[in-house]
C-alpha cells in the first residue's frame, strides 16, 4: 500500500509540475507579446508628437528613444533604428542608472520603475521637452506625458497634455483621441 501511495504522489507531482510549466510558458509568451506591442506604441506615439525645433541640433538630427527599467527588453525594439519619424534617423538608448541625463531623450519609456526612481526621472525630465513613458500606476496624474493602462484586456494609454504643453510638447489631436483620458 505505502509502495503505491508513493508512485501515485509521484505521478501527481510529475502532472502538478507539466501543468505548471505549461502556464508559465503562456505567461512567458503574453508578457512577450504585450512588452512588444507596447515597443510599438511608443514608437508610433512619436509619429503624434511635435518637440521644439531647439529640441534638435538640426533638421537631420536623429529622434533619441530612451529606456530604462529592470523589466526593459532591448530585443522587442529591434529593428527601430532602420526606421524614421518625420525624416529623422532613431537611435535607441538604454540608461542603466538614475545618473544618467535624460536630456537628450526625446521619449523616456519606463518600464518596472517605481516609487523613488519614478519620482527622480519625473523630475530630471520636469522641465525638458521629453515624452515620458510608462505603465506605473498613476505615472500619467503624477507629471509623466503617458501611461499605459488596461481596459477590459486591451491595451491603451492615458494622455497628461496639460504637462506636455507645459513641456512644449505638441500632441497630435488624432493620438488625443485615442487616449483612454486625457487630462
Amino acid at each position: 500500500m505505502e509502495g503505491f501511495l508513493r508512485k501515485y504522489t509521484a505521478i501527481i507531482l510529475v502532472l502538478l509540475c507539466v501543468i505548471l510549466t505549461s502556464f508559465h510558458s503562456e505567461v512567458l509568451a503574453v508578457t512577450a507579446i504585450e512588452s512588444k506591442v507596447k515597443a510599438a506604441f511608443v514608437v508610433n506615439f512619436a509619429r503624434f508628437i511635435s518637440w521644439p525645433e531647439e529640441s534638435f541640433q538640426g533638421a537631420t538630427a536623429p529622434l533619441v528613444i530612451c529606456t530604462v527599467g529592470n523589466g526593459v527588453d532591448e530585443a522587442v525594439f529591434s529593428g527601430i533604428e532602420t526606421k524614421k519619424i518625420k525624416g529623422r534617423p532613431i537611435i535607441l538608448k538604454n540608461l542603466k542608472s538614475l545618473d544618467e541625463p535624460v536630456e537628450s531623450c526625446h521619449l523616456l519609456y519606463l518600464q518596472d520603475v517605481g516609487g523613488e526612481g519614478l519620482r527622480t526621472y519625473l523630475n530630471k525630465s520636469d522641465t525638458s521637452p521629453v515624452v515620458s513613458i510608462s505603465e506605473s500606476d498613476g505615472f500619467a496624474s503624477l507629471g509623466g506625458t503617458i501611461e499605459f493602462v488596461k481596459v477590459k484586456d486591451r491595451l491603451s494609454f492615458k494622455i497628461n497634455n496639460t504637462k506636455a504643453k507645459e513641456r512644449k510638447l505638441r500632441i497630435n489631436a488624432s493620438l488625443l483621441n485615442l487616449a483612454e483620458e486625457v487630462y
